[in-house]
């Protein structure tokens, strides 16, 4: 461990050299820094080094991890700069008419390279996003394929780590065998589930509704730190709305509550089949579903890069099979969203349907190769796989629809229209459940095998 961090010291002091000649470039000298790197590691304990060394262990698209400080006051403004250890960069603040987010506040920019001219177009692939809450940052930074990911030690050290999301597993997602969810032997769900009646609406279309998700997590995924994995599932399950809304679907996703079962991970196959059951090893995520009225579960593991990022119950979902598996270090790739939109009765693109068949046929993803002769960047939508690119076509936080345009090109077809399917669906899913009473929200339920303990959420 002292030979990585040596390598990182040394590997600063050049990035700092490269810091200073970068200074004489940028347009905006007089932006308040908001992330710098630190030069002396001596405040980190020997818990915290553990950490940040664990991120990048067997995560083949986690290059480096590096400790940071942060300046919360850039955030008050509407410019600041950052120096990403190997890249220096200036964000101004985007207006935005998203929806907020479930609890504390959110920044969002646009990023600027060292020589970009005033009037650059960067075609909707450089933007920065951060969410303060509790009197703390979680955020990212994303310039193409390349997100530097804001994060913090179970001390309170911020850090960031640099993800090339090109390199994560395209493998195809899992899904489960369609058959019964209950325990073995028995036609009846478990006494939790008989006392709440569950109402079958039928929503106009339009119509905003929230969908609550309760999610659990592995001993793996946590790392000894609740706290940071806490502020990370509420940053992605914002992005994840965000992309939702963006895409023209009302839908608003609130974290319900979390589950600590003290399940060790082995495989996403495997967390599913533990999941479907309601006497299995998962069964907590099932009370916890019950008693927050929430109508998604997700399971957040760790996993290795030989591992899928994701998988669910099948295209499309009803009450019983309205649940998820997530890698954690798959987040920064959409893929709450993308295993959500598999629950809502979207698709891959159809290059990528595999053994498990459409719901729609008109409800597959859509990606748009880059033209290497006219310099015009491809994009893939949020349920299409980039491996089906000859090129590059880097995903975007949108769902497919031909009404819609992406740099200057409709971002699908009559036959990869993912929003028309999930508009068909999403009402009947935020009402799995019915709204849960009112109740404080200045924190979350988090349900062990022992009982239920207290977050706070502002």
């Amino acid at each position: 461990m002292k030979t990585w961090f040596g390598k990182c010291l040394i590997v600063m002091l050049f990035a700092l050299q490269a810091q200073a000649s970068q200074r004489a470039e940028n347009p905006h000298p007089l932006s308040p820094r908001f992330l710098d790197v630190l030069v002396s590691t001596d405040h980190l304990t020997k818990s915290d080094r553990a950490s940040m060394e664990r991120r990048k262990a067997g995560d083949e698209s986690v290059e480096w991890v590096i400790p940071v400080k942060i300046d919360l006051n850039a955030l008050k403004g509407d410019r600041f700069e950052a120096f990403l250890f190997d890249r220096h960069v200036v964000i101004r603040r985007r207006e935005s008419n998203l929806a907020p987010p479930q609890y504390g506040e959110r920044w969002q920019g646009e990023v600027w390279l060292p020589g970009d001219a005033p009037d650059s177009d960067h075609m909707g692939l450089r933007d920065a996003d951060f969410l303060i809450r509790r009197g703390r940052v979680t955020g990212a930074i994303r310039i193409g394929q390349i997100v530097y990911q804001l994060s913090s030690t179970s001390n309170g050290a911020y850090y960031i780590f640099k993800q090339d999301v090109s390199k994560l597993p395209e493998k195809d997602d899992v899904f489960v065998p369609d058959d019964a969810i209950y325990p073995s032997g028995s036609s009846t769900q478990p006494s939790y589930y008989i006392d709440l009646p569950i109402p079958r609406p039928s929503p106009p279309p339009q119509q905003i509704h929230t969908a609550r998700i309760v999610i659990g997590f592995s001993t793996e995924a946590m790392d000894g730190n609740l706290n940071a994995l806490v502020d990370d599932i509420h940053y992605w399950v914002d992005q994840s709305r965000s992309a939702y809304s963006a895409s023209g679907i009302p839908l608003m996703l609130d974290v319900a509550a979390f589950a600590q079962p003290g399940y060790t991970e082995s495989s996403i196959s495997k967390t599913l089949n533990d999941l479907r059951r309601t006497d299995g090893p998962l069964w907590l995520l099932h009370q916890a579903r019950h008693y927050q009225y929430a109508d998604v579960m997700l399971m957040v593991v760790k996993g290795t890069n030989n591992w899928e990022c994701g998988g669910t119950h099948n295209i499309g979902s009803t009450r019983e099979t309205a649940y998820m598996v997530v890698r954690r270090g798959c987040f920064s790739q959409g893929s709450i969203a993308h295993e959500l939109g598999h629950l809502l009765g979207a698709h891959h693109n159809q290059e990528e349907v595999g053994h498990q068949p459409a719901k729609y046929e008109f409800g597959h993803g859509y990606y748009r190769d880059s033209e290497p002769h006219s310099g015009t960047p491809g994009f893939s939508t949020l349920m299409a796989y980039q491996r089906s690119c000859l090129y590059q076509c880097p995903r975007i936080m949108r769902f497919s629809d031909p009404r819609a345009i992406h740099n200057g090109h409709p971002r699908g077809t009559p036959y990869n229209n993912n929003v028309q399917a999930i508009l068909l669906n999403y009402g009947a899913l935020a009402n799995y459940y019915p709204d849960p009473p009112r109740s404080n929200q200045s924190a979350q339920p988090l349900h062990t095998p022992q009982g239920i303990r207290w977050i706070p959420a502002l």
